[in-house]
């Protein structure tokens, strides 16, 4: 799970700790989140760190928005589920808490999908 957010951003802020708590409940080894802070005041970035300094989710900054931009993030929230074939499989920007439930059911299919070979299968039986 890749998120977007800014310290500005008030639904961002409910968010990261339930993609934390998410991260935390089914394991690191089965769902990263990546949090993308957008903000381009250095200091507001590290100040929303500080507050968030127990978290163990992978925190990084575009203040460039190089990353954002690729991603095509231009609302906050914005939030993209990649599937274990590295694609992505779910994207949702501009959002309320009431889609958070949706979220769950999203989350639930994408960890009961396969494991993405890289091997070739044989052909068969």
């Amino acid at each position: 799970m890749v998120s977007f957010w800014a310290s500005w951003c008030t639904y961002c802020l409910k968010e990261l700790p339930v993609l934390e708590k998410i991260q935390q409940v089914i394991g690191k080894s089965r769902i990263e989140v990546i949090a993308v802070n957008i903000d381009r005041d250095r200091g507001d970035f590290l100040a929303m760190r500080r507050q968030l300094k127990n978290f163990q989710f992978t925190m990084t900054r575009d203040d460039r928005q190089t990353i954002s931009d690729l991603y095509g993030a231009n609302a906050l929230p914005y939030l993209l589920m990649i599937g274990k074939d590295g694609r992505i499989a779910y994207l949702h920007k501009g959002y309320s808490e009431e889609l958070l439930d949706g979220f769950v059911t999203e989350i639930n299919e994408l960890l009961d999908e396969p494991e993405a070979s890289s091997a070739p299968q044989a052909a068969g039986g």
